[in-house]
């Protein structure tokens, strides 16, 4: 993910890639899908290989069993709730993907719009990047617990449990992620088409 981010956009290789008529969008857009998929894949790879190094003729059979019972009963209790809970794992699943590679396509987009020492400093901007985002989740969780956001909430009598808690909890970790990855989208797509620097 990270080599071919480099090698095609920040490289040698990057003379020719910003000569073709694609936006730098379509550049970043192109390596954040083809880093998902990897992503699906290495998961995908690895939950077979557990079970593969598991192997138990009889685990197999009790658990080909298991599955669509327990498929039966979420949709039984949960009916719509637990297709909805799949659908927003996934969707923030690949949402946390896509931010994980985005924060380190911006570390590498600023550190080398540098003239001198381009990896080393994309790793102190890693670093800045993690501390800085940690900070601003400390202040959110804060003012969730006791600050403005809070007397907000008290205010409005805003109250959830059950399934729809876990519904809302699911919607605001999609949002958070979504920002987080926008944040760090955008600081990839401004340096790479203001500050480049391929020298």
């Amino acid at each position: 993910m990270l080599q071919r981010f480099y090698k095609n956009l920040l490289g040698d290789e990057g003379y020719i890639m910003f000569t073709l008529p694609a936006s730098v969008h379509q550049h970043v857009w192109s390596k954040l899908i083809v880093s998902a998929v990897w992503f699906i894949a290495t998961g995908v790879v690895v939950i077979l290989s557990a079970f593969v190094a598991a192997f138990n003729v009889s685990f197999l059979t009790d658990l080909a069993g298991i599955f669509p019972k327990l498929f039966q009963q979420l949709n039984a209790y949960y009916a719509v709730n637990g297709t909805a809970f799949l659908m927003e794992f996934m969707v923030l699943m690949l949402a946390a993907c896509m931010s994980f590679s985005l924060q380190f396509y911006a570390a590498l987009a600023v550190g080398h719009s540098f003239a001198n020492h381009k990896m080393a400093l994309s790793v102190v901007f890693f670093f800045v990047f993690q501390f800085v985002m940690q900070l601003i989740s400390g202040i959110l969780l804060v003012m969730l617990d006791q600050g403005p956001l809070q007397a907000l909430l008290s205010g409005l009598n805003f109250h959830v449990s059950g399934m729809p808690a876990i519904h809302v909890a699911m919607l605001l970790m999609i949002a958070m992620t979504a920002i987080y990855g926008a944040v760090f989208y955008i600081v990839t797509t401004v340096t790479l088409k203001k500050r480049l620097n391929l020298e």
